[in-house]
């Protein structure tokens, strides 16, 4: 069975580029890398809805990727989302983040 990331027991290379269509019927595309920096944008700027809705484009064609799924997680608990969170911070941890397995063992460790 295919998995989005993975091509047989492998990862994909977090280097491949990806253009995704950002609507239904649009002509404008982006690439999983300017996903990930606009939702970086939004994030610094406080607009955590519109980052995690940017880091979740991401995670729609790669869905293994820790470090987006940890930008994620984050972004939901500034949301004051914890469990929604965890969910996030779980997965990245288990694909190797340190950093999530910190904050999943803060915030979801109850």
């Amino acid at each position: 069975m295919w998995v989005p990331g993975k091509k047989g027991d492998e990862r994909i290379p977090d280097q491949m580029t990806m253009w995704v269509y950002v609507y239904k019927g649009s002509k404008k595309k982006k690439t999983m890398e300017q996903f990930i920096l606009d939702g970086d944008s939004f994030f610094s700027q406080n607009e955590f809805k519109k980052a995690l809705k940017e880091f979740k484009g991401v995670l729609f064609y790669n869905p293994l990727d820790p470090k987006v799924l940890h930008k994620a997680g984050v972004a939901l608990i500034k949301m004051n989302q914890n469990k929604d969170a965890c969910k996030y911070l779980q997965e990245s941890s288990q694909y190797g983040n340190p950093e999530a397995e910190e904050l999943f063992m803060e915030y979801c460790s109850h």
